[in-house]
């Protein structure tokens, strides 16, 4: 058997299935949707933050490719636990007033949010 052969066998058994749990929560996600939303010029629409959020965040499509499955409601079976837990972290981010809405998809740094980013960055 060659190395490549053992190798493979050896990564076998260290596939493990993604759950919720691996998911980051929607309180987790606020500081990099405010980042992502920096990082974008200081707005952006939800797909491009939501875009964002994931290249800085390095998440992998496992994670946010999750769907709530079968045992949810059935309006939710099929939608991304990311995705969820992202539009909850940005409408927080908006009611917390880190971001303001001035039209409809449309997200803009607050200077409550600039501030918020600028404690972490002292």
């Amino acid at each position: 058997m060659s190395d490549e052969d053992a190798a493979d066998r050896q990564c076998d058994h260290l596939e493990v299935a993604v759950t919720r749990a691996d998911v980051p929560t929607y309180s987790d996600l606020m500081y990099p949707i405010l980042s992502a939303t920096d990082g974008l010029g200081g707005s952006g629409n939800k797909g491009e933050i939501l875009g964002r959020v994931i290249e800085d965040g390095e998440f992998n499509d496992e994670v946010v490719e999750l769907t709530y499955g079968e045992g949810a409601h059935e309006s939710k079976q099929n939608f991304s636990v990311f995705a969820d837990r992202f539009a909850f972290g940005l409408s927080y981010c908006k009611l917390g007033g880190a971001l303001d809405s001035p039209k409809q998809a449309l997200y803009v740094l607050t200077p409550k949010g600039r501030e918020i980013l600028a404690m972490s960055e002292g």
